[in-house]
């Protein structure tokens, strides 16, 4: 059955003068927890430059 899920990420940025993070929330549509937060972790690595930002998973709830 789908369901849609929050999934919650902190995307960490390393610069040489600075450090950043970026919280993020996304809603996605899918049949279990771990699908949904593939299908995020692909979104982002397609619109960021992978070796520039560490992707942490801080959350992944049911929404109704």
């Amino acid at each position: 059955m789908m369901q849609t899920y929050k999934v919650s990420l902190c995307i960490k940025f390393v610069a040489s003068k600075c450090d950043y993070k970026l919280k993020k929330h996304y809603f996605v549509q899918s049949t279990n927890e771990e699908e949904a937060t593939n299908m995020v972790l692909k979104l982002i690595r397609k619109k960021l430059p992978f070796e520039t930002a560490s992707i942490e998973i801080e959350k992944v709830e049911v929404t109704e």
